[in-house]
């Protein structure tokens, strides 16, 4: 098989196997309540989980749109569920901005990655800083909408735990002498 034969096989397969919990769930929740009623929760998630993997599998050649597309889709998600349950509220001082952070962290990691000219240790920095920045903002978000301040916790434990160790991945890998050991370093 070719390609495109693989990622159709793959898309349909998705399909099939993203439908069939739909439908039990939907006749399950109709057999038992005679209507629809919780049963447009878990239909919602996993239709926004196969359009984001189709949109994995078709998207391939620009990582960048693939997260944009992605951050639409979930965002369409807590639209939708907000909906279904009167906290559009919520959805929109909370949900939406984590899920912009967590596109904002995603995007600008690959476009970091992807202008780099050796990639090793670096790209797991990167990440690592990402995650970092990630936890902070939302840390920031999450105390203003629950304390009306911002006023940032526990996300500087996250901090103190991973740009360290971001910080040395990014001096192992743009270290002057690429000759040497590890062992140097580490005194093993």
């Amino acid at each position: 098989m070719n390609k495109k034969e693989r990622i159709h096989l793959a898309s349909v397969l998705t399909g099939f196997g993203l439908l069939i919990p739909i439908l039990i769930t939907l006749s399950v929740d109709l057999n038992l309540n005679g209507t629809l009623t919780w049963s447009y929760y878990p239909s919602i998630i996993l239709a926004a989980i196969l359009l984001i993997v189709l949109t994995s599998l078709y998207v391939t050649k620009y990582p960048g749109r693939l997260i944009w597309i992605i951050f639409l889709i979930i965002w369409g998600t807590i639209f939708l569920l907000s909906a279904f349950t009167n906290l559009s509220d919520l959805a929109w001082s909370t949900g939406f901005p984590i899920v912009f952070f967590a596109a904002i962290c995603s995007h600008l990691t690959v476009i970091i990655s992807s202008k780099s000219k050796r990639k090793g240790a670096n790209v797991a920095a990167f990440i690592i800083i990402a995650i970092g920045l990630f936890c902070f903002l939302s840390d920031l978000q999450l105390s203003f909408r629950l304390k009306g301040k911002m006023a940032p916790g526990w996300s500087f434990i996250v901090l103190a735990a991973t740009q360290p160790v971001a910080l040395i991945l990014l001096y192992l890998h743009y270290r002057k002498d690429k000759g040497s050991k590890l062992k140097k370093y580490f005194h093993i």
